[in-house]
């Protein structure tokens, strides 16, 4: 069931759904995880990579941004070779996350009036976002992209926080 409302809902949003083999909750972290989501970023090759904040009380959260971090850091290394050359990111996000919150600070708000309508059709897929687990969450998270979009001067808004390790920015000129 979560499987296709992910297939579906990655459509409704213009993405493609790809499914590794845990079950929900059971993320493990380590190596054999990191190099099959390393391989998934050097097939796809995206620019900007976003994934769970390590403060969590899930730890599967916890495992996936473990995971993330270092896949993404594989990925980009010539050294380690892989059936597919290397990819770097550019740039890793991790979302706002009701369940992630220890130590999270959003420092980017990214505009998603364009794409809301069809990001609301698509949670609407989740059982979860219809408060079938007894959390509001489409309440919580159709607010907080309102409240972010005011923080952003745009309708709707999701608060991104950048890699700590990515924080330095280079800019031109400050016009």
């Amino acid at each position: 069931m979560q499987r296709a409302a992910m297939t579906n809902g990655a459509k409704l949003v213009g993405a493609e759904a790809e499914f590794l083999t845990y079950p929900d909750g059971e993320v493990p972290s380590g190596d054999m995880i990191d190099f099959k989501v390393c391989d998934l970023i050097r097939q796809y090759q995206p620019r900007t990579v976003i994934g769970h904040w390590s403060g969590s009380w899930h730890k599967d959260h916890q495992n996936s941004y473990m995971v993330t971090r270092d896949s993404v850091f594989y990925a980009g290394l010539k050294a380690v070779q892989r059936k597919l050359p290397a990819h770097g990111v550019r740039k890793l996000f991790f979302a706002d996350n009701w369940e992630d919150a220890t130590g999270y600070q959003p420092d980017l708000f990214l505009n998603v009036t364009p794409v809301y309508e069809n990001w609301i059709k698509a949670c609407a897929l989740f059982p979860m976002w219809r408060g079938e687990n007894g959390f509001r969450y489409n309440d919580y998270y159709q607010s907080l992209a309102v409240m972010r979009g005011a923080l952003a001067n745009c309708r709707y808004a999701v608060a991104l926080m950048a890699d700590p390790n990515q924080k330095t920015r280079t800019v031109s000129s400050l016009d």
